[in-house]
């Protein structure tokens, strides 16, 4: 079996995953059907309902990461911790589109839109913050425990994942509305852009989760023996 809702992980997992569908599914309604008449519904609105609630799983996030901090005491959870924070701050305050806005309008002399320009300041100040982190996460996995290597591993994979969705799909988004410039296809993309980080968000707080009370290679040797096939629960 792939998923055991008696671990408390799972069940989180599985609450979360259908409050991301229920959002997903009010945002389709909202620009295909009148079923769903407030803005308030799109994932794309600034400041609406999807965005405060996965404003809410960054702050659960962070609470958790403080909370394995002070209690295993491990340097990587420090790491990880201003990163998330970092991007917590930067959802609820917004203050890198301002400084993106700069960084592109003045160091970018291209003749592209201002939306372009916008997104790769906006990556380069990703890049600023994110390189030096992960540069410090990869010095010290090398000489951390295998328990803390096998949490820096999946905390690796579902970042990596996130900013698929938060850069690499919102600079598609931006190419193809060049295209085709349609309300429709902004729906769309941005519905595949905010959904897909909401999803991986809800894996990373499970995840999180789940690491309280037990250690990362107990986790993993769970995760092995409910995923390889022939093996029983």
């Amino acid at each position: 079996m792939w998923i055991d809702l008696e671990k408390k992980e799972y069940r989180l997992l599985l609450s979360l995953l259908l409050i991301d569908a229920a959002f997903i599914v009010a945002h389709i309604l909202k620009f295909s059907t009148n079923l769903v008449s407030s803005y308030l519904f799109s994932l794309e609105q600034n400041k609406g309902y999807a965005e405060i609630y996965q404003d809410i799983k960054g702050v659960w996030i962070v609470a958790l990461l403080v909370y394995l901090l002070i209690r295993r005491r491990k340097i990587f959870y420090a790491i990880w911790l201003l990163l998330f924070g970092f991007i917590l701050l930067n959802n609820v305050m917004t203050f890198h589109e301002s400084i993106a806005g700069s960084l592109s309008t003045n160091l970018m002399p291209f003749d592209w839109p201002l939306s372009y320009k916008v997104k790769l300041g906006e990556m380069g100040l990703y890049m600023m913050i994110g390189i030096p982190t992960l540069i410090f996460i990869g010095a010290t996995y090398r000489k951390s425990a295998p328990e803390e290597q096998t949490v820096t591993r999946a905390l690796l994979w579902l970042f990596a994942l996130l900013m698929v969705f938060a850069l690499g799909v919102d600079l598609l988004h931006i190419g193809i509305r060049r295209i085709f410039d349609t309300q429709l296809v902004y729906e769309i993309m941005g519905g595949i852009e905010e959904g897909g980080e909401m999803v991986v968000m809800s894996f990373i707080y499970a995840y999180l989760f789940g690491l309280d009370g037990r250690s990362a290679k107990t986790q993993k040797h769970e995760i092995t023996k409910d995923y390889l096939p022939g093996r029983s629960v």
